[in-house]
């Protein structure tokens, strides 16, 4: 072919690529994650690339990277959200998560997002995984709100191999609009096929029966994975052995790895349907990692996940547990953007404006919500349009342990009221060497800042905790890492970094955290690195203090309580929670008018046992 020629076609392929940008996505396909943590992704991980997401990654390269997205702090607030572009104190959901006997769900008058593509643009709407936003009634279910077919379970949990919760089977099959008795199976051939599989397979089921051309596609993938319990074929751990000691991240790696393989399977079938460059694909977590921490009772299914250097963790307020991992890729995304991140504030609750209103062009009268919490941030995502959304709600929950907390961020400044978590702590990752529990790594640190004497936990080394205090050094030694007059190598009011490599530890001594951080990274076999933090007076003053003020952008890992330093954002903050909160609607309790949940009289299975609804 001629020079100009090839000029000729690169132009075109170039302007073929700005015209699918500019005319927005045919298809639209959302994948949630659960509880999956801030350092876990193969970009993200501590440490770096630890665990394998290549189809993820290679999204991700031709996405855009969401850097200040938020979350709620557990499943069903965030699921809520996402659905209704709500925050969850509108409809009574902000207290935990339904459990598999509560008699609530989200209120049948809140309009869902797929009931909104479907009623203004004809979009074929299916859900596969994970509901957890009602099932005592059938109008709670999805095919009630808006999905034209749902196969996955109603509730929060159950075993991967056969979804069982205690001894009650929860996994369906619902395959046309309002399918309810009658219609509704409950799937027994699917007890023993491991869930990522199934979700997989039915989200390419879907793609396969779309017509590309007729059709306009919203799939809503919601994996069980990376939830509790810890399983997944033998196969996915293995590659893990050699690299990852602890066998509970292990096994986690294994199950994040098998999603991973899922998502790209339907990568593929989309493009094996000719759909692909007409599909926005979605990626998010629904809330933090869960850490298992002492200080928190209710952190017993922690899967190994890991939101260090972050705060707490699933169930919490502090960012560990509401800073979510997301990204957009593929159709309507620019290939100037391609591998950047998008730095505005952002919440779950956005996407239904972002992608209804901006990615698609409907317009909010066509389909009437109720008032929305959530902002279009479609054009300053992809275009240049400045980020819409100066704050957020971050959760009111008055029935929280300890008398109740609420959060509110507004720009840089983080205002918390009553008791963030638990957890309250933050979790060092465990990187090598023979396996040691996440509790007893975590009791150490606890025991370390509980001592007070300046210098917190400084250097991890698989099995061997270190510490600039002698008193808590164990027997026998580890304590040859670096050391100079005023402990390990880092700034005192930046945290102290961890080196594994000796010899690169040596060329560090007295360096500031930046630099120590960035000789970490460029080193092979350096891979454990991050903060550790100075307690001020003790934990009691970090727990019970009524109300805290963290700056995000100067102190991400919210280790610096500026509340008694700065009265005047105090002063400015406070007023604006408290008009929100004068407009809580109280949370979701019992039914009165509905009977407990009886196995016995749905086969063994969970079903709706309330009615229609």
């Amino acid at each position: 072919m001629r020079a100009g020629a090839w000029r000729a076609a690169a132009v075109w392929c170039l302007l073929l690529a700005v015209a699918v940008a500019a005319r927005g996505p045919r298809h639209v396909v959302v994948i949630l994650a659960d509880d999956l943590g801030h350092a876990d992704l193969e970009w993200m991980s501590t440490p770096l690339g630890q665990i394998k997401t290549p189809n993820l990654r290679k999204l991700r390269e031709r996405g855009i990277q969401l850097d200040n997205y938020h979350v709620q702090q557990v499943c069903s607030p965030s699921r809520a959200a996402l659905h209704t572009g709500r925050y969850p104190i509108r409809y009574g959901m902000q207290h935990y998560v339904i459990p598999h006997n509560g008699t609530w769900g989200v209120p049948t008058d809140e309009v869902f997002l797929p009931a909104v593509l479907k009623r203004a643009r004809g979009f074929k709407t299916a859900h596969t995984g994970k509901h957890h936003m009602g099932m005592a009634k059938w109008s709670y279910t999805p095919t009630f709100r808006g999905y034209d077919s749902f196969v996955g379970y109603y509730g929060g949990e159950c075993t991967y191999f056969g979804c069982f919760y205690d001894t009650t089977y929860d996994m369906h099959r619902d395959m046309r609009p309002e399918c309810g008795p009658g219609c509704s199976e409950v799937a027994w051939d699917l007890d023993s096929t491991y869930s990522t599989y199934i979700f997989t397979d039915r989200a390419v089921e879907v793609i396969k029966e779309t017509d590309a051309q007729a059709d306009r596609l919203f799939l809503y993938v919601a994996y069980q994975a990376v939830h509790s319990p810890n399983q997944v074929p033998q196969q996915y751990v293995d590659p893990y052995n050699a690299t990852i000691a602890d066998q509970k991240r292990r096994t986690f790696a294994g199950m994040l790895s098998c999603m991973d393989e899922g998502i790209g399977n339907i990568t593929e079938a989309l493009r094996a349907k000719g759909m692909l460059d007409d599909t926005l694909i979605v990626f998010s977590t629904d809330n933090g990692g869960p850490v298992d921490v002492p200080d928190c009772d209710v952190c017993a299914d922690a899967t190994g996940s890991v939101n260090w250097p972050l705060r707490g963790g699933k169930f919490s307020l502090w960012q560990g547990g509401v800073l979510g991992t997301a990204f957009i890729a593929g159709s309507g995304v620019p290939e100037s953007r391609f591998g950047t991140s998008y730095g505005g504030l952002m919440h779950i609750a956005d996407w239904l404006p972002t992608l209804a209103y901006g990615a698609l062009g409907i317009g909010p009268e066509e389909v009437p919500t109720k008032p929305l919490d959530g902002v279009n941030q479609w054009d300053a995502i992809v275009g240049n349009a400045a980020p819409p959304r100066e704050s957020y709600l971050v959760n009111i929950d008055r029935l929280h342990e300890d008398g109740g907390h609420a959060g509110f961020q507004q720009g840089d400044w983080k205002l918390m009221v009553g008791r963030g978590g638990p957890p309250d702590s933050w979790m060092a990752p465990l990187t090598s060497g023979p396996a040691v529990s996440g509790t007893r790594l975590a009791a150490e640190l606890e025991a370390t800042r509980a001592a007070q004497r300046g210098v917190p936990l400084a250097l991890a080394r698989g099995a061997c905790i270190v510490s600039a205090d002698k008193a808590l050094r164990r027997p026998g030694g580890c304590d040859s890492g670096v050391m100079s007059p005023g402990g390990f190598a880092a700034s005192p009011d930046l945290g102290h970094c961890y080196l594994e490599n000796d010899t690169l530890a040596g060329a560090v001594v007295n360096s500031t955290f930046a630099s120590c951080f960035a000789a970490c990274q460029r080193t092979p076999g350096c891979a454990a690195f991050s903060l550790v933090p100075h307690p001020p007076t003790g934990l009691s003053s970090w727990y019970n203090t009524t109300v805290q003020l963290f700056n995000i952008a100067d102190d991400p890992y919210e280790r610096h309580d500026l509340a008694a330093e700065r009265p005047d954002v105090v002063a400015r903050l406070l007023p604006e929670l408290h008009a929100i909160n004068a407009t809580v609607v109280p949370p979701a309790h019992h039914d009165p008018n509905c009977p407990p949940f009886d196995p016995s009289k749905t086969n063994n299975s969970y079903l709706p046992w309330c009615g229609m609804g």
